[in-house]
């Protein structure tokens, strides 16, 4: 049900909340013997990518027929342009959730304490390369001889944790790998 447009004349609607445009006609392709809901539904259509021939399959009508209707109304381009400004905003709110919902998620595992979500966010932060730069820390030291270093966190890290060191996420740190095929007990770093 449309809107008075007594009621709102002064308010503007977000981007997202925005009607589509009203053809100058009041047709978006004059004259057609098809109704107007098959060109809004191959408006939408061409917007999402699909062929010419794909969307005048859909409509019942030739090719040509659409090829003239998109060439010959500038309402129905107008209106495709539209379409696919309105996925385009409909993307953008799709993604700004989910980086929402994936800072929830990795804020979640840091605060459990989740060993390989920590390490990755610190990798990807450059918390550990300012950890080295600092002068006097073991960190530093570790920088010096890298593989010294990182088979000294591995052990730091599975003495915290009290874990089986073959589970931690730092394999790929120390080269530590257990071999394909033979199930490993609860066996420490070579």
């Amino acid at each position: 049900m449309p809107l008075d447009s007594r009621t709102l004349a002064d308010d503007h609607f977000p981007l997202w909340a925005e009607e589509p445009p009203v053809p100058s006609e009041g047709s978006l392709v004059p004259g057609s013997q098809f109704h107007e809901e098959q060109w809004v539904m191959a408006a939408g259509m061409l917007a999402r990518g699909s062929s010419f021939l794909y969307v005048a399959r859909a409509m019942g009508c030739s090719r040509t027929t659409l090829w003239r209707a998109y060439y010959g109304s500038k309402d129905f381009r107008h209106r495709v342009w539209w379409e696919r400004q309105a996925l385009n905003r409909e993307a953008d709110l799709r993604l700004s959730s989910l980086r929402s919902l994936v800072v929830e998620q990795i804020e979640r595992l840091v605060s459990s304490g989740d060993p390989s979500t920590v390490r990755w966010l610190a990798d990807r932060l450059g918390i550990l390369d300012g950890l080295a730069a600092q002068p006097g820390s073991t960190a530093g030291a570790a920088a010096a001889d890298p593989a010294a270093g990182r088979l000294r966190s591995c052990a730091a890290v599975g003495r915290s944790m009290r874990r089986p060191l073959c589970r931690l996420p730092c394999r790929s740190l120390c080269g530590h790998r257990s071999r394909p095929g033979r199930r490993q007990r609860s066996r420490r770093h070579p």
